[in-house]
């Protein structure tokens, strides 16, 4: 990921500063390490700034480009069948 990159998140999140639940989606900022750890800093727009784990956050386009390929997969097995008669 790079900075300004979309992403969203994988799960509900509570922000540790002001306890409102995050949006589903943000804006990449940086990456960190802090004590042996990975973090990632995310940009909430009017939420704010909050650090996620890396397993918490996920680039739009990675889920975006994985399901359209899937469902794409899944049309053509689909259309393998539509000449069978139940």
């Amino acid at each position: 990921m790079k900075t300004g990159d979309s992403v969203k998140t994988t799960t509900l999140i509570r922000s540790q500063k002001t306890g409102v639940l995050l949006p589903p989606q943000g804006t990449f900022v940086r990456d960190i390490e802090n004590l042996g750890r990975r973090l990632i800093l995310v940009n909430f727009g009017p939420a704010g700034e909050e650090y996620l784990f890396p397993d918490e956050v996920l680039a739009e386009t990675q889920d975006s480009n994985f399901c359209a390929d899937k469902q794409d997969e899944l049309r053509s097995f689909q259309s393998g069948f539509e000449h069978c008669a139940l």
